[in-house]
């Protein structure tokens, strides 16, 4: 079942870096198998993400991420959305036999903004803030993420660099 959304991001981060269980498993539970996410500008698909995730599970020694800013959106058609304001039905037939796996129409929208510190094993010490809109298909799971990273730390440069950056989708 996906992470609630109280620290949705956070968990998530935190379970996929510091945890043991196989990225993979982790990444059919939160993520949908079509996600994709972005990071400051750069698209990446999912089996690259975990990748990364994996490279960033051997370099780090910990992580810690605290929220400041967490919420979710709805749009017509989101179970609970108002209706829109022409009186037009908001989904269709076609919308309710979709597959939701590849359907946005249910789509719910998450953002968050979070600072995530990162020690790596070498001891360097990694700090950005990180920005984050997402999409969450109506299973729960997490479809698209997009994101932009300011580095805190003059580390978190070097870190990124390294291919071992520490934002929540492991860019």
């Amino acid at each position: 079942m996906p992470v609630a959304s109280n620290r949705r991001l956070a968990a998530l981060i935190e379970e996929l870096v510091g945890g043991t269980e196989p990225l993979e498993a982790i990444a059919d539970r939160q993520l949908t198998p079509d996600y994709r996410q972005r990071v400051n500008g750069r698209w990446t698909a999912r089996d690259a993400v975990l990748a990364h995730f994996a490279q960033l599970r051997e370099a780090a020694r910990s992580v810690e991420v605290t929220v400041l800013d967490e919420g979710t959106t709805t749009r017509p058609g989101d179970a609970g959305a108002p209706a829109p304001a022409d009186g037009t039905a908001a989904d269709t037939a076609a919308d309710a036999t979709a597959d939701t796996t590849t359907d946005t129409t249910t789509d719910t929208g998450y953002a968050e903004r979070h600072i995530v510190s990162v020690t790596l094993a070498n001891g360097r010490r990694s700090e950005n803030e990180v920005y984050i809109f997402a999409r969450l298909a109506a299973d729960g799971r997490i479809r698209s993420l997009e994101e932009v990273i300011l580095p805190l730390t003059d580390d978190a440069d070097d870190a990124a660099d390294a291919g071992t950056s520490t934002d929540a989708t492991g860019r």
